[in-house]
């Protein structure tokens, strides 16, 4: 979520402070695949050739049971949307390949990115970053 918020107020020209917890992207992949309403604001913010190319983009996918039989349960035809919609279909790619294509595109923009912890002096640095008053800080304003 926070690289992708990054990424969408530097399209709307708002400079932003990214503090991630970790130092570097997941490992391990809660979210194989990329939906097409994340693929359409991808490409308005002109960065969906890069996941494109990076994945597997399919019109039909089958899903199948977790059985030992793995039968099929249903499948899914994505090419039914291809008057509304640009290349339909689900892509798959890894959590930690879509992580980390988003990162590159975040220091791209000029975000910067902090790996502390949010304490006084992450604040400090969120305030620098984002040229606000000391005394405004934690005022809502």
């Amino acid at each position: 979520m926070g690289l992708s918020l990054a990424l969408g107020l530097a399209h709307h020209g708002v400079r932003s402070v990214l503090i991630e917890r970790k130092e570097r992207t997941s490992e391990r992949s809660k979210a194989p695949a990329i939906q097409q309403r994340t693929r359409e604001v991808f490409r308005q913010w002109d960065i969906e050739d890069r996941f494109l190319a990076a994945g597997t983009l399919r019109s039909v996918v089958t899903l199948h049971s977790s059985t030992s039989a793995h039968r099929p349960l249903a499948t899914l035809d994505f090419s039914e949307l291809a008057n509304e919609a640009d290349h339909p279909g689900l892509l798959l790619l890894e959590q930690a390949e879509t992580e980390s294509l988003l990162l590159e595109v975040v220091r791209e923009t000029g975000c910067a990115i902090s790996t502390s912890p949010l304490r006084q002096s992450a604040w400090s640095r969120v305030r620098d970053a984002a040229e606000i008053p000391p005394e405004r800080v934690g005022t809502g304003a």
